[in-house]
């Protein structure tokens, strides 16, 4: 297979470039670039929320690969603090998906004291995408940082397909903690030996699928939507702007308030004791599987995690066999849309007319079927593999049905 074609159209680069230097051989014998994986077991004993993660059910769980650039190895991007370090566990039963995270940070600090949706939450953070169907829309969203401010959200689907952000119900069940090792928001930006903050949180299963309600706005039974899935899209970010020093400035009559980048001391009357600034360097983000953008809303490159229906945390992660379809079907959903691009917004059925891997089509893939609408502004791609057919339609929505 020649993945080096996956490499000619910058349109496909953001999803295909070495994910993670991965090669995994499937069931089809072709070696593919994957992202991050991860195992998650049943949980194994008591947990209680308080943040700490120190009971024995997460000491059996083991930690994703600390966080590494968002843009993957690429030197050319800015690097993240050395200093800032993170990992997760995962834990299931049968109601709950358990989430810990640690965040190594020697100065902690949390700006914003409110979620807006909408609006970016630009502060420290600790980030949980999540696909439950694996269908990249749909996904959902929980945003926090070191005080506790938390945005839970969902996307229909990516903003680059005009997707939208909408609040996501996380009901009376849910439940988080957070803990810190050190001061949050210390004025003097005292850096403290292993400071970190960690995140516990137990997510309710029935709010975890997007089936909900269907791509046809058809709402499922309760039943259809608690079962863990042997398989789920996550990803996890950590945002942040590192301390670069506290300046002491002459004092002066001001009316200025403060601003992401700077913390004022006020006195009485007319604020009239400003007496220092924190000063802050570039924003940084780090992520489990990497991003090769900026941009997270690419649910296909998220993270594959594999619940195992057991305690045994020496079984190990079992590639999805489904995988090689979802890759295809991505490269023609890239390939599509760099078609359009320059034929006036008409798509193609014929898959060769795309700069894509056809050798991976042909050799590596089952039967591949593109229709177009009549007018050419749509069309849905379908891939036949053993007991199943993958689709991805011109919005990225991907799925799969059975084969009768």
């Amino acid at each position: 297979m020649k993945i080096s074609k996956l490499f000619k159209n910058p349109l496909l680069l953001p999803l295909f470039i070495q994910l993670g230097n991965n090669l995994i051989s499937y069931a089809c014998e072709c070696p593919l670039p994957t992202p991050k994986t991860y195992t998650s077991y049943r949980r194994s004993g008591t947990i209680e929320i308080d943040g700490k993660l120190d009971e024995e059910a997460w000491d059996r769980a083991p930690w994703t690969e600390t966080f590494g650039n968002v843009f993957g190895e690429d030197e050319q991007f800015p690097r993240p603090p050395e200093n800032i370090e993170t990992k997760v566990k995962l834990i299931w039963d049968d109601q709950y998906l358990y989430v810990g995270a640690l965040l190594l940070d020697p100065v902690i600090r949390a700006l914003e004291n409110e979620a807006v949706l909408g609006e970016v939450f630009d502060d420290n953070t600790f980030q949980l995408y999540l696909d439950h169907d694996r269908t990249n829309h749909n996904y959902k969203v929980i945003q926090m940082n070191p005080n506790g401010v938390y945005k839970s959200s969902i996307y229909n689907k990516p903003p680059s397909d005009d997707g939208y952000e909408s609040w996501w119900d996380l009901g009376p069940d849910f439940e988080f903690k957070i803990y810190t090792h050190g001061e949050v928001n210390n004025k003097d930006w005292k850096p403290v030996e292993d400071g970190y903050w960690s995140v516990e949180m137990k997510i309710p299963l029935d709010r975890l699928s997007a089936r909900v309600f269907d791509s046809l706005g058809i709402k499922k039974r309760a039943e259809e939507t608690s079962a863990m899935p042997t398989y789920m899209g996550l990803n996890f970010l950590r945002t942040g702007f590192p301390p670069k020093g506290v300046v002491n400035i002459q004092a002066q009559s001001t009316t200025v308030q403060s601003t992401v980048s700077s913390f004022f001391l006020f006195g009485l009357g007319n604020f009239n004791t400003l007496l220092k600034r924190h000063e802050v360097g570039p924003k940084y983000q780090t992520s489990w599987s990497p991003l090769h953008s900026n941009d997270i809303h690419h649910p296909e490159l998220w993270g594959q995690v594999m619940f195992r229906n057991t305690t045994n945390t020496y079984k190990p992660f079992v590639p999805d066999q489904s995988y090689p379809t979802r890759f295809a079907l991505m490269q023609i959903y890239y390939g599509e849309k760099a078609y359009a691009a320059t034929h006036d917004g008409v798509y193609t059925e014929n898959y060769q007319d795309l700069d894509i891997d056809v050798q991976l089509v042909e050799d590596c893939i089952g039967p591949l079927k593109i229709r177009t609408s009549d007018d050419g502004v749509s069309y849905e791609a379908s891939i036949r593999y053993r007991k199943q057919t993958g689709h991805i339609r011109e919005d990225r929505y991907l799925h799969f049905t059975d084969n009768h």
